[in-house]
């Protein structure tokens, strides 16, 4: 009687997985436990008795949602790229998308896509109003003091270029 009922045990265990999966959610020992009203340390137990693995459907739920997302941001990318976001600020281009997500996700996303978008950098104005090639990337990042305006120096040679601001080019 005490195998026949771990035997029913483990299929009640085994159709939850399959209820699970088909509806999308996330196999887990606590998920399968909910759903029979026992504990997630007994269904463990009965799983691992009966060797029975849950590894590749929770690989098959993450899977999923992967691509959900995958489908998500592609659709979000196809909607900016067909409106015109050049005259758009980093922050007006990140609430109009409603972005679920941090600033530097919405920074990688932007990048990745090609998403133009109106970036204003105060000090090249200022760059243009001195002989900037008679100093180095370096030599002008210290003038204008952009460590304090938490700006690398990586960001600052990609403004050079983007404006074509002429700089010294130390070797």
């Amino acid at each position: 009687m005490g195998y026949n009922k771990k035997r029913e045990d483990i299929d009640d265990i085994l159709r939850i997985i399959i209820m699970l999966n088909k509806e999308n959610k996330k196999v887990t020992c606590k998920s399968i436990a909910h759903e029979l009203g026992q504990t997630p340390a007994n269904i463990n137990r009965i799983l691992h008795q009966f060797n029975v693995d849950i590894k590749p459907h929770q690989a098959l739920y993450k899977a999923k949602q992967l691509d959900k997302q995958a489908k998500q941001e592609l659709e979000l990318a196809r909607k900016l790229l067909s409106m015109k976001t050049e005259k758009l600020s980093f922050k007006e281009l990140m609430e109009l998308s409603k972005f679920q997500g941090s600033v530097k996700e919405f920074k990688k996303f932007i990048a990745r896509h090609h998403i133009p978008y109106f970036k204003h950098v105060w000090f090249i104005e200022k760059l243009r109003m001195i002989q900037s090639q008679e100093y180095s990337i370096k030599e002008l990042y210290d003038r204008f003091n952009l460590q304090e305006h938490q700006i690398s120096i990586a960001t600052f040679r990609t403004r050079l270029y983007e404006n074509d601001i002429p700089f010294k080019r130390i070797y």
